[in-house]
């Protein structure tokens, strides 16, 4: 196999963002803030800069990754993978309410570090699962292709935390920027970290 590389990076804003609610799969589209927002860190990529882009199938990440193909170009494809983690029960909460109206469940489901699993959601342990089979089929399908994943802030943190060592546990160091983007490569020895947080520049 030869060496594949990712840029992973979340997508751009949406309403329920802006309010600080859980979005999980539900398919949200972008805000007009967000709309913006992607269109400048399309003219901020390097066209020609990625072979493809390679996104979560919800509309919100859709939509981040049609705005930079047309600026940066190269081929498009989506995989429902790449979607953030299920919440169940508490999609559509901020994390204030969840933390005031079920306080014991989510101090229990975060004492469980990559275990956490929401009411009637999924585990980290799964996102990171589903995530790492997504990328591991895009480099037998692409390999030796740089490829631009447009996905969701769990599943970037569930892919970088783990080749870390993060446990996923409350009071630890947290060491992901939003809107930032994080590169890295698979090869025949497996998946290995390239760079952290870097800034949308050409």
């Amino acid at each position: 196999m030869q060496s594949t590389e990712f840029t992973l990076m979340r997508h751009a804003r949406t309403h329920w963002n802006l309010e600080h609610r859980i979005q999980g799969q539900t398919d949200t589209i972008l805000a007009p803030e967000g709309q913006k927002q992607a269109e400048a860190w399309a003219n901020a990529l390097r066209p020609g800069r990625y072979d493809r882009i390679l996104a979560s199938d919800l509309r919100r990440a859709v939509a981040t990754a049609e705005a930079i193909r047309r600026r940066v170009g190269g081929a498009l494809d989506f995989d429902s993978r790449l979607r953030e983690q299920d919440w169940g029960e508490w999609v559509g909460l901020t994390l204030c309410r969840i933390v005031n109206d079920h306080r014991k469940e989510f101090q229990s489901q975060s004492r469980r570090g990559w275990d956490f699993t929401p009411p009637g959601g999924e585990s980290r342990s799964r996102v990171l699962q589903r995530a790492s089979e997504a990328l591991r089929d895009a480099a037998e399908r692409f390999s030796g292709q740089r490829i631009l994943v447009v996905t969701h802030q769990g599943v970037i943190k569930c892919l970088l935390y783990h080749l870390v060592g993060h446990d996923m546990l409350p009071g630890g160091k947290k060491p992901l920027e939003r809107d930032r983007l994080h590169r890295l490569r698979l090869d025949e020895d497996g998946f290995s970290l390239v760079s952290l947080n870097k800034e949308f520049v050409p």
